[in-house]
């Protein structure tokens, strides 16, 4: 389960490094939860031993998914003034 919190918790360390503060760790973390949906019917088509079929629906769960993530954090960090301000200095 770790990497369901490492990941959003390392995104919310660069945004806040970014000076982005338009997330909290409990968003990032639903964000990235609900991303990983896209991987339920790999499951079961991974069921089937074909082994091209396998690697094609990884690939595309892990598109969908990374999509998913993107969709819901472009926005608010496009609204913010897409951050730069560099380590430390936050929003002015």
């Amino acid at each position: 389960y770790s990497f369901s919190f490492l990941l959003p918790m390392g995104l919310y360390l660069m945004f806040r490094l970014m000076g982005i503060i338009s997330f909290s760790v409990v968003d990032l973390i639903c964000f990235y939860g609900y991303s990983l949906v896209a991987y339920i019917p790999t499951t079961w088509i991974c069921v089937a031993p074909v082994s091209w079929l396998q690697w094609l629906s990884l690939c595309i769960s892990t598109v969908v998914s990374g999509m998913l993530v993107l969709r819901n954090v472009t926005g608010p960090i496009l609204e913010s003034g897409g951050g730069g301000g560099g380590v430390g200095q936050g929003k002015s």
